[in-house]
């Protein structure tokens, strides 16, 4: 006969596993008017470490320890609290720092793109226009424009002389530079012949597109 007392630990960490794997994967900060953390960055979490980058270029690494489903112990000094935003689980915050309340790091699930990698040609070799909130921006990728076209949105939290499309792991991503500096990255959820659908961009709700200008 099965012992219950003896299989609810077991059961208890099992759940806190399951539970604790929404948070794993790679998160892209949500960059705000008051968020800390350039736009470039990108968190990490897996089970036992965590890693932070600025796009691809290794920024901090540390051991942590889960202590509850969405509680992370870095090291010995740094307690992190998360918390889902609105239940999504591809949206959440770090709602508190050594038990001390922030609203300041958000960040959305890096996904991986999905559709015809081979369509990215097309937008290569073309001029392309991305319509944000405040204005459309117009562009060729791949090269460097003059101090006078700068792109600029404020809405997106975008200034930049040049713009490229870059693989990183499964998720390719619009990569903003300005002086040979990464200011912004924009993940891409899908490639179609028509259009890129982008997501995770400042300031705009659901998704942003791309598309070839005619």
């Amino acid at each position: 006969m099965l012992n219950i007392k003896l299989l609810l630990p077991c059961f208890l960490l099992l759940t806190l596993i399951s539970q604790a794997q929404d948070l794993y994967g790679e998160w892209r900060v949500l960059k705000s008017e008051n968020s800390i953390g350039q736009q470039s960055s990108i968190l990490k979490i897996e089970s036992n470490n965590i890693h932070v980058y600025d796009f691809d270029r290794l920024l901090f690494e540390h051991d942590t320890h889960f202590l509850d489903a969405l509680t992370i112990q870095v090291g010995d000094t740094t307690l992190l609290e998360f918390e889902f935003i609105d239940g999504n689980r591809d949206f959440m915050k770090i709602k508190a720092v050594d038990g001390k309340p922030t609203d300041n790091l958000k960040y959305v699930r890096i996904l991986p793109t999905t559709g015809h990698e081979n369509q990215l040609s097309n937008f290569k070799a073309s001029t392309v226009a991305l319509k944000l909130k405040d204005n459309t921006l117009i562009f060729p990728l791949d090269k460097k424009l003059k101090s006078e076209d700068l792109l600029i949105s404020y809405s997106a939290a975008i200034t930049s002389d040049s713009v490229s499309i870059r693989k990183r792991e499964n998720t390719h991503f619009l990569k903003f530079y300005l002086k040979g500096k990464v200011t912004n990255i924009i993940p891409i959820r899908e490639i179609n012949e028509k259009k890129l659908v982008l997501y995770g961009v400042p300031g705009h709700q659901g998704e942003v597109y791309l598309f070839i200008k005619t």
